[in-house]
């Protein structure tokens, strides 16, 4: 029922139609095809049987579609908001940007999570050192000219090394952010897991007074492989200078197998993240009873609500500004210093005053737009009680509604609910965030309760995955300092539609786990996450009773021909072990390369000294199977060669044309075609062209 679309789509008639159209294919005797034949009737009903049957699957509930989705194991994936990572240019001294801290492009805004530190650290010049010669890319660091380096050669080893030079370095403790901008294979299948390093690893340090230290990294380029970035966070050391450079932090590869050497295009160092999301209320949580900070600025913008917890109790109230009297009640007092915001709760003047514990106080800011209409409603205590929201593309994970009661008292107190809470007595109620609206499905101890917005931010899903090479202007922050995304934002995206989830399900059931036929053998192999796969080739030795898969990878091995190296046979077996049958043998076969050599004989027009260079690469282009479509075994073709030389804008005809493989072991001729074994890959051998001028008569 999951995979069938529009079943309603077809009429009465319709099916009647179809269902005598294939009466001859089964039934050569039955003639009768008028309505007074019993078979006809029989036809009919078992047709509106189906129309009837198909309409009701047609209008299955989405709850039920859902129900059974979930039984197969697919849930709809959460929404995410897009990450991008910010690059502080011209930053003179160091300087805090705060939680919140808002940066615009065009309609997008992007926020910090948490308090960062942007110091003036930047990187000055960049070297790579291997066998004691050092080489200057210091132009990877320049963002308008874009110039391409093999930044450890053709032929990189353990031992060679990267050196950063810097004109200051963080602080014990901190951490930095660099993006390493790689040029990618785009025959390269995308990693499962970035922090595995398949073919490479480094070693990063950092230069001190005591010698080099070792920085703990989290590398998601698996080794200078794939564009990403490294998070190195560096350890108890106190920087000195490494020579008349600078300081320096240096990256050193312990194991380089790579399969196509690194090719490096741009370096951006000491950046800091930023999310894209518009945060309509921001709650700051204090953890202590006596006075909390936040910052300066949600003065002027910001509606602010307060509300503690108090001993005994763990519910909360509101608290209010103090009015300046010495009336007893829930106060608080306000006052500024610099940037920041102090409240302070005095229990021996006002009566009144939160407990000493972890979020004892929580201050939420609401935007002007949201405090307007921040009062959502009331649980009226019915069955899948629908409550809209003021807005829409919610993000799930800062959202919580404030529910208001009274006590026995009379008094109002509050209490904080978050989405999904199903223990009993808990507010229970699901958050539809894409489009904006709450439902209770359980009323609880809740029955009354009034509903107020409490942490919300919205997010534009796949929007958010910006360019890279924007300017992004800061919000309410006077400087000179500009703040660039050197990478993509990545990540962003809503979340998944009933619709979308039925359709992954329908791809992961049509795509091949277990390996059964050839296709599937060569299905998985091609997908290999984290490997470049040209062709893949499986077929059975019957000799031996097992299946034999002949793997051309997108490395350059020996004699610059691919070859399967141990790192990628030893992860392709680990695919298939996994998915092979149980009493199934499967063995990695490496190409073998078969040389074709060709023998022509050419009638060309006058200018034949143009032509010879042009038809032999046309030939090798027929011939040469790593660069075709073709796969291993697939015969070459005397038409095909043929065709290939004909073509030429300069040939008038092929008088004589000859293929033959180099080893016999490896190919075969037959009626004047190549037919090369299953685990073999043609290639050019020797082309001997003869070209004779064309004189054409009148």
């Amino acid at each position: 029922m999951l995979r069938n679309q529009n079943l309603s789509d077809k009429t009465f008639t319709d099916r009647i139609s179809e269902g005598i159209m294939q009466i001859p294919l089964y039934s050569k005797e039955w003639t009768n095809y008028n309505a007074s034949d019993p078979g006809i009737t029989i036809l009919e009903s078992l047709s509106l049987f189906e129309t009837l049957q198909q309409n009701h699957i047609n209008e299955m509930p989405p709850a039920v579609k859902a129900g059974l989705l979930k039984m197969m194991g697919f849930t709809p994936n959460k929404g995410r908001n897009a990450r991008v990572l910010l690059y502080a240019e011209n930053a003179k001294e160091s300087f805090v940007l705060t939680k919140g801290q808002r940066f615009t492009l065009e309609n997008i805004v992007f926020e910090t999570r948490k308090d960062i530190t942007i110091n003036d650290c930047d990187v000055t010049a960049v070297y790579s050192k291997i066998d004691d010669n050092w080489a200057d890319y210091s132009h990877l660091l320049d963002r308008e000219i874009k110039l391409l380096d093999a930044i450890f050669g053709k032929k990189p080893k353990s031992g060679d090394e990267l050196y950063l030079f810097c004109n200051k370095l963080p602080k014990s403790g901190e951490e930095a952010i660099f993006y390493f901008d790689i040029v990618e294979s785009s025959k390269r299948n995308l990693f499962e897991d970035r922090d595995v390093n398949l073919f490479a690893s480094v070693k990063w340090e950092v230069y001190g007074e005591d010698g080099f230290t070792e920085i703990t990294a989290l590398d998601r380029t698996g080794g200078f492989v794939t564009s990403g970035e490294v998070i190195l966070r560096f350890p108890e050391y106190q920087a000195v200078p490494y020579d008349e450079r600078g300081y320096l932090i240096k990256a050193t590869l312990d194991k380089a197998e790579y399969d196509i050497p690194p090719v490096m295009r741009g370096i951006y160092p000491f950046l800091f993240e930023a999310w894209q999301q518009h945060t309509e209320a921001i709650t700051y949580v204090g953890k202590k009873g006596s006075s909390m900070e936040t910052p300066a600025s949600l003065a002027n913008d910001h509606y602010i609500s307060v509300f503690a917890r108090e001993e005994g109790s763990n519910d909360y109230r509101h608290y209010e500004k103090s009015p300046g009297r010495e009336n007893k009640g829930r106060y608080f007092e306000v006052k500024e210093d610099g940037d920041t915001l102090i409240y302070k709760f005095d229990k021996k003047r006002y009566g009144y005053g939160p407990e000493r514990g972890n979020a004892a106080v929580r201050i939420i800011a609401y935007s002007p737009d949201i405090m307007r209409q921040y009062h959502i409603g009331k649980v009226e205590g019915y069955d899948d009680q629908i409550i809209d929201l003021p807005i829409e593309n919610v993000i799930a994970d800062s959202f919580f509604i404030i529910a208001r009661m009274l006590d026995e008292n009379g008094e109002k107190y509050y209490r904080f609910v978050r989405p999904g809470h199903n223990e009993d007595g808990d507010l229970c109620y699901r958050l539809f965030e894409r489009e904006g609206y709450i439902m209770i499905k359980e009323a609880g101890d809740f029955l009354g309760a009034e509903l107020f917005m409490g942490g919300c931010s919205t997010y534009l899903g796949e929007e958010g995955n910006i360019r890279a090479g924007n300017y992004l202007k800061p919000v309410g922050l006077t400087t000179n300092v500009k703040f660039y995304n050197p990478c993509a934002g990545s990540g962003g995206r809503f979340i998944e539609s009933l619709e979308d989830v039925r359709r992954r399900f329908i791809k992961d059931i049509d795509t091949p786990f277990s390996a059964v036929t050839a296709s599937d053998y060569e299905k998985i192999v091609l997908e290999t996450p984290g490997l470049c796969i040209r062709k893949a080739k499986a077929y059975i030795d019957q000799s031996r009773n097992e299946v034999k898969v002949a793997v051309l990878p997108g490395n350059e091995g020996r004699n610059g021909l691919p070859e399967l190296t141990a790192d990628y046979q030893k992860v392709i077996k680990a695919r298939l072990e996994e998915r092979r049958l149980l009493t199934t043998k499967v063995t990695l076969m490496n190409p073998q390369y078969e040389k074709v050599n060709v023998k022509a004989t050419v009638y060309v027009d006058q200018y034949f000294e143009q032509n010879q260079s042009r038809i032999e690469r046309r030939i090798s282009k027929a011939i040469n199977y790593l660069e075709s479509s073709k796969n291993f075994g697939d015969p070459l073709l005397f038409e095909e060669v043929f065709e290939a030389i004909e073509e030429d804008p300069g040939v008038e005809f092929v008088s004589k044309l000859k293929l033959s493989p180099s080893r016999a072991k490896f190919a075969a001729v037959k009626e004047e075609s190549v037919y090369p074994n299953d685990d073999v890959v043609l290639i050019p051998g020797a082309i001997n062209v003869e070209l004779i001028p064309y004189h054409k008569t009148n």
